[in-house]
């Protein structure tokens, strides 16, 4: 069985700056791919075991870029609609067993979880299996590729969070600032995020004191020498004050990527995207498994590779931060003769601190 690939006309290729002359050691080759990348797709994989653990199944994500697609087959047919053709697959590192600091933080603490998660360049898409005679099938889809055998990481994300930082909370001092950090190469282990050296790092994604107001922002620092003082800032990620929730099963959510506070996404824009199928919608519902497409503003500005990473690895700390306290839409309890049911409506920004905006019906036995 094969999977045909239809190649289509590429993105027009914007000119880019040079990378920077990083005190870190960088294999261009893992991030030349990103040269000329103006819009990708990233996909938030294993729907069924958030379901299941509740949030705690270790995130991983399927990089895909628009400027290539593919056609996937089917029984020698060509089966649904053109797809991104995967350049990266990301995936959350987690030590093995249940009997250990790092499990018990994941499934205590999610998504506030510190978290350390690696990039791997991606393999070609999978075919799609055969339908049962039921007319569904429960293997992965033609687009959910893996990493490539053997092959190390290029490029590490460390985002740290509890207990080295405080989360989800209102940023008034530094111990507030939700953080992301970049790293260089395949360092690092599953329980090391929050302790990783910086000789590594390519840049940083974190919250300002004050967060934002009630618009969330992220700081995009690249690092150009050791040290916080080598710092210079690339963009400001902003969003909405209001979303999650139901708001997110009929809206899509959108964050401005821009050089400087308000300017309005003049580099790009992050979209998290509401569902399109029934699918979708009922994947949404039971996890916390999402879609992002990722547009660099054409003509706009130029980037080099390892800043457009640093805006990749800022889609997926957004995930982290924002998008994974999604659990729970609907929630009911019973205490005594009266039933209670919450519905998460959204999400309210507020100088950092999530605020949920519920909708409680009661009901006794009574009635």
């Amino acid at each position: 069985m094969k999977v045909l690939m239809m190649q289509v006309q590429p993105v027009k290729a914007y000119p880019v700056q040079q990378p920077v002359q990083n005190v870190v050691a960088v294999d261009m080759n893992s991030f030349m791919v990103l040269n000329a990348v103006q819009r990708v797709s990233v996909k938030q994989l294993g729907a069924l075991g958030e379901a299941v653990t509740c949030g705690a199944y270790p995130n991983s994500y399927l990089i895909s870029d628009y400027n290539r697609m593919y056609q996937p087959m089917r029984n020698n047919k060509p089966y649904g609609d053109p797809l991104p053709y995967p350049m990266f697959f990301v995936k959350e590192q987690a030590k093995p067993g249940c009997c250990n600091d790092e499990f018990c933080m994941r499934v205590c603490c999610a998504p506030q979880h510190s978290s350390l998660l690696k990039f791997y360049h991606a393999t070609d898409p999978k075919p799609q299996p055969p339908m049962a005679c039921c007319g569904c099938t429960l293997s992965e889809r033609p687009d959910e590729s893996s990493q490539v055998p053997g092959q190390p990481a290029f490029m590490t994300i460390e985002r740290i969070g509890l207990c080295s930082k405080l989360p989800n909370c209102f940023v008034c001092f530094d111990c507030c600032r939700d953080e992301l950090r970049l790293h260089n190469g395949d360092i690092g282990q599953a329980g090391d995020a929050g302790s990783l050296p910086e000789d590594n790092m390519i840049g940083r994604g974190i919250v300002p004191i004050g967060g934002g107001g009630c618009t969330p922002t992220v700081q995009l620092m690249q690092r150009n020498g050791p040290g916080e003082e080598n710092e210079s800032q690339i963009g400001v990620v902003e969003g909405p004050m209001f979303f999650g929730g139901c708001y997110d099963l009929f809206c899509d959510t959108k964050f401005k990527i821009s050089r400087d506070k308000g300017k309005a996404g003049d580099i790009g824009t992050i979209s998290k995207r509401s569902p399109k199928s029934c699918g979708d919608f009922c994947k949404q519902v039971c996890s916390t498994a999402d879609t992002y497409d990722m547009d660099i503003t054409p003509g706009s500005t130029t980037l080099n590779p390892l800043q457009k990473a640093l805006l990749i690895g800022e889609l997926i700390h957004l995930d982290f931060m924002f998008f994974d306290r999604d659990q729970s839409l609907v929630k009911c309890e019973k205490q005594g003769s009266t039933t209670t049911c919450t519905v998460l409506l959204c999400f309210c920004y507020c100088f950092g601190c999530l605020l949920p905006c519920k909708c409680c019906l009661q009901s006794s036995d009574q009635n």
